[in-house]
């Protein structure tokens, strides 16, 4: 089981350590998850990419960017069940329609059972 909380937690890793958190790479996968939660464009503005160290020791990031980064870790797990708490209170309208589309009902999220707790009823 994976749980994304409404208050994001991440570790004192980079960016790519914190999505991966300890499973082998796989490129492709990687690669989906980080076009899934609109990563791709984030990454590019860190100062070392997806190897710019985040928490605590690293960079701040914004709400939006700490709450995708963190669903994004529970999207590359194995996990079959993926607990979300009130995720789309931090990101706008827009990105949140393209994780729902590409991160809840796509391919990653296939054959897994997703709880989602929301106040959107839309």
């Amino acid at each position: 089981m994976a749980y994304v909380s409404q208050i994001p937690w991440l570790e004192n890793f980079s960016v790519k350590d914190n999505i991966l958190f300890g499973l082998p790479l796989d490129e492709i996968r990687y690669k989906n998850v980080i076009d899934a939660y609109s990563l791709a464009t984030d990454i590019l503005s860190f100062p070392d990419g997806e190897n710019t160290e985040v928490g605590s020791i690293g960079i701040n990031l914004f709400g939006g960017q700490r709450w995708r980064l963190s669903f994004a870790r529970a999207l590359y797990s194995r996990a079959g069940v993926l607990v979300l708490d009130n995720i789309s209170s931090a990101v706008d309208a827009h990105v949140g329609l393209h994780i729902l589309e590409n991160g809840l009902v796509d391919d990653l999220s296939h054959d897994r059972t997703r709880i989602l707790v929301t106040h959107h009823t839309n």
